[in-house]
């Protein structure tokens, strides 16, 4: 199949380049791995308060079919349940399954979106856990309860935003709870530093005290989180929000059983004993990363910028990277709201067609010029931001792009070490003490510790468990522990498919 522009991901971004391209007369093929397209807006039903009455919500199925739809009627194919598992220079797409089996583009725009940070906690690969991203998908896309007694474990904007989703749709949840101190939940153990993160989107927030606080105290956070960090339970949609609990320990033998909870003081460490409480399903919340693996793999140079969610492909202001004819949008390149990603989308599709002569001069500076205030327009109206300096960080990868060399971005530094042994590859089951002697053995690499261990070398490829490693690794002092490198196959495919 041949096409000017090829598309990877058919979320939000994705979607909206693919519009553009297709308007604007070339041809234009979008690929994607799920077997509808719009990604996560697929999952996503929720209320913006600071709208008037009867215009509040947000339905991302209703969007996404919108955005389907645009590209179909602009001529434009959307290929849905197939797999890119490797990317060749020209650029050409390996595709699976189907008769499509090369795409050979002109132009690519990558917009993977992200992919959920793991928590590992004790019991976490019992059935019955899940990412709260899976709650999501199960409540609002396939109309299933996750479980009878729901518990949610991380207290950040994405986990208390689907936990309003999933009380409306009449989902049991007991309670939200922290994760347990330690280098792989950091902040997100800390009741100061969660409340500081909750009050940022005062507009969204079900809790009075939440809205009202986020308004008196505005831009003091640390006002708001140190009053509100003292109280032990904040409630939300009749949950109750327990800021000094976090889980020890996920029980069950077949499957979940309960929960192991102690308190916490307001340093996030345990005080107190513990208490079990009865439930049968846990939906994990560790934050959203950038999925750069395709990037990686098509030879994009890329950046670990922590205000930016993690490993970002360096781009240009056309989001076009050093690689010829391949363009970046979406969360890929920061974790941002669905409308930031849909405004970048745009943005890509422009560069892309200036790159392919379809734009040229005057007429495609203007284009860029209007894209890019639309990035920056969106990014000035969500309702709320999963970062808080995205454009710090936008503005260092746009440094480096020019040229410069400015001092790196650190990471938070780790509060603990992991009290525990859990499993922290869930594909080969690999313990946390395996990783640990790797490392005591001289891995100074994830390829090293995959080789000892077999971590990343299951179905996910390292897509879960990569940084899992390299935390664990900065939190024994090894900060510079060396990504994998991406290879092909990207994903597993049949035998038959690799031709």
């Amino acid at each position: 199949m041949r096409c000017d522009v090829a598309v990877i991901g058919a979320g939000p971004a994705g979607l909206t380049a693919a519009g553009y391209v297709a308007q604007r007369g070339a041809r234009v093929v979008v690929v994607d791995e799920y077997h509808r397209p719009g990604g996560r807006l697929l999952g996503q039903v929720y209320e913006d308060r600071r709208k008037p009455e009867g215009q509040r919500l947000w339905d991302g199925a209703a969007a996404a079919a919108d955005l389907a739809t645009q590209v179909r009627s602009s001529g434009g194919t959307i290929l849905t349940g197939r797999t890119v598992w490797d990317v060749d220079a020209g650029p050409t797409l390996r595709v699976a399954p189907g008769p499509e089996a090369d795409i050979a583009a002109r132009a690519v725009v990558i917009a993977t979106g992200a992919t959920e940070r793991a928590i590992p906690i004790p019991g976490w690969t019992l059935p019955g856990v899940m990412t709260i991203g899976a709650a999501q998908v199960l409540t609002n896309v396939h109309s299933v309860a996750p479980g009878e007694r729901v518990l949610v474990v991380g207290m950040d904007l994405l986990s208390l935003s689907i936990t309003g989703e999933m009380i409306a749709a009449g989902v049991n949840v007991v309670g939200v709870v922290l994760p347990p101190i330690g280098p792989l939940s950091r902040e997100r153990a800390m009741p100061s530093a969660v409340v500081a993160e909750l009050a940022r989107a005062s507009s969204l927030a079900p809790n009075i005290a939440l809205r009202t606080g986020a308004r008196l105290f505005g831009g003091r956070l640390r006002g708001i989180a140190a009053t509100l960090a003292r109280i032990d339970v904040l409630r939300a949609w009749g949950v109750p929000l327990r800021l000094r609990t976090s889980v020890v320990e996920i029980i069950g033998t077949d499957h979940v059983e309960a929960v192991r909870l102690v308190g916490t003081g307001s340093d996030g460490r345990p005080r107190g004993r513990d208490r079990l409480v009865k439930v049968d399903a846990v939906c994990i919340s560790g934050g959203l990363a950038p999925l750069s693996d395709v990037v990686r793999l098509a030879g994009c140079p890329v950046l670990e910028v922590p205000r930016l969610g993690g490993v970002v492909p360096v781009h240009g202001p056309a989001l076009e990277t050093s690689v010829p004819g391949v363009f970046v949008a979406g969360n890929v390149i920061g974790i941002e709201a669905a409308a930031v990603a849909a405004a970048q989308g745009r943005l890509a599709a422009v560069g892309a067609l200036r790159s392919l002569g379809a734009l040229a001069g005057a007429d495609a500076d203007r284009e860029i010029a209007d894209a890019r205030d639309a990035v920056a327009q969106a990014r000035r109206r969500v309702a709320f931001r999963f970062l808080p300096d995205v454009e710090g960080g936008h503005a260092y990868v746009e440094r480096v792009w020019a040229g410069e060399r400015p001092a790196a971005i650190p990471s938070p530094a780790p509060r603990d070490e992991m009290r525990t042994d859990p499993i922290v590859c869930r594909c080969e089951e690999v313990a946390l003490h395996h990783v640990i002697a790797a490392f005591e053995d001289g891995a100074t690499a994830v390829a090293g510790v995959k080789k000892r261990t077999r971590a990343c070398m299951g179905r996910c490829q390292g897509r879960v468990c990569e940084d899992v490693l390299r935390q664990i690794a900065a939190s024994r002092g090894h900060d510079d522990l060396l990504r994998h490198r991406p290879r092909s196959p990207l994903r597993p495919v049949r035998t038959a498919d690799l031709r």
